[in-house]
């Protein structure tokens, strides 16, 4: 948790380097991570047993390699590795660090100069042998029967029902439509109670200089 505090604070540096004002890229800056550092959401999943915030850690991660600037193929390349074992890594952890997938895309639409078929297929062969590396270690720690052993996947159907979270099914895919808008007003409800929104107006504003900064994304 605090790594990812020291992260989201030099991201919002990096984010604004351009603009002169020290002063105003410091405030951000600090903005940014006091937001996060007087959350009780953020801090209550810290010190749960939970993937949440080591999701946000590895996200924060593959942002600040999105940012880092590389001026060479090789540079660029190396900076892509990491960026995809980073997914790998994370791929074991939660499905919600996919809301890093556009921004990747986005970086190697920018840089396809520097990309070819062979670099793809290297870096494809490369993610996906980090996702098989995480994966194994269920069945192989199940094989020993640990205290714990949440779907002993042992057996190919075992670890497929376990990796698609099938106990979860009835409770995602299988709900009236009335039971899933209770939950996501629930939810809102949590959110307005969990998060800083005296600081909401920052956001906007962050958004909004972001666009004019950058309008060919935005």
């Amino acid at each position: 948790a605090a790594t990812t505090l020291v992260l989201v604070y030099k991201l919002t540096l990096r984010i604004l380097e351009d603009q002169p004002s020290l002063l105003f890229k410091t405030l951000a800056a600090v903005v940014s991570l006091v937001s996060l550092a007087f959350c009780y959401q953020f801090w209550s999943q810290a010190q749960n047993i939970e993937t949440f915030i080591m999701v946000g850690m590895l996200g924060s991660v593959i942002l600040t390699l999105i940012l880092w600037p590389t001026h060479s193929r090789e540079g660029f390349l190396r900076k892509m590795v990491g960026i995809v074992m980073t997914f790998g890594i994370a791929s074991g952890t939660n499905p919600i660090i996919m809301s890093m997938m556009p921004s990747s895309l986005l970086l190697m639409a920018q840089k396809r100069r520097f990309l070819n078929d062979v670099n793809l297929f290297w870096l494809t062969l490369l993610g996906i042998s980090t996702v098989v590396l995480v994966y194994l270690y269920l069945p192989i720690r199940s094989l020993v029967n640990p205290p714990i052993d949440w779907g002993n996947p042992e057996t190919l159907l075992n670890f497929f029902r376990h990796v698609t979270a099938a106990q979860y099914h009835d409770r995602l895919f299988f709900l009236p439509f009335m039971a899933v808008l209770n939950n996501f007003l629930k939810y809102l409800g949590y959110l307005g109670s969990q998060w800083p929104w005296s600081l909401a107006w920052l956001f906007l504003l962050g958004g909004a200089f972001s666009a004019k900064k950058n309008k060919k994304i935005f």
